[in-house]
Formats: C-alpha cells, sequence, structure tokens
C-alpha cells in the first residue's frame, strides 16, 4: 500500500486543518498517511479531527514536531 506524506511543519491553523482535510477526503478503506506539524494547536485541531473521522490515529513527538500516523478504517483507536 501506498503511503501519503504531507509535510505541514511550515503551516498553521486554519490552512494546516484544512491541507489535511483535502488530503483525507480521498483516502481508501485501509490507506495510510504520515502528517508532519510543527504547531501545537494544529496538531490538536488535526487529531480531533481525524478521530471525529474514525481514522485511528498514532502520534508522537520529536525535534520540535509532531508525527502523525493515521489509518482509515472502522476500527477503533487504542
Amino acid at each position: 500500500m501506498e503511503q501519503n506524506v504531507l509535510d505541514l511543519r511550515d503551516e498553521r491553523c486554519p490552512m494546516a486543518l484544512l491541507l489535511v482535510k483535502r488530503r483525507v477526503k480521498d483516502m481508501a478503506m485501509g490507506q495510510e498517511a504520515v502528517i508532519y506539524v510543527a504547531d501545537q494547536q494544529s496538531f490538536f485541531d488535526i487529531k480531533r479531527f481525524l478521530l471525529k473521522q474514525s481514522f485511528r490515529v498514532f502520534c508522537d513527538e520529536s525535534d520540535g514536531y509532531y508525527r502523525v500516523k493515521l489509518i482509515k478504517g472502522t476500527l477503533p483507536n487504542v
């Protein structure tokens, strides 16, 4: 499966969230993507949006930015 990477480290909300919404809109079930974001509020907004849209979301922070791995699906988040 192809993995999409979206680097938003230079973006802030609302643009960061808008770009995520556009990217995930046409993702297929089970498709994965990775998002990099530096702004903390953008990270919280993106994570909240993805969880509401039934994505599985895995997050970590390192080197001053957040990495959000997401999988489109219907399984509960762990």
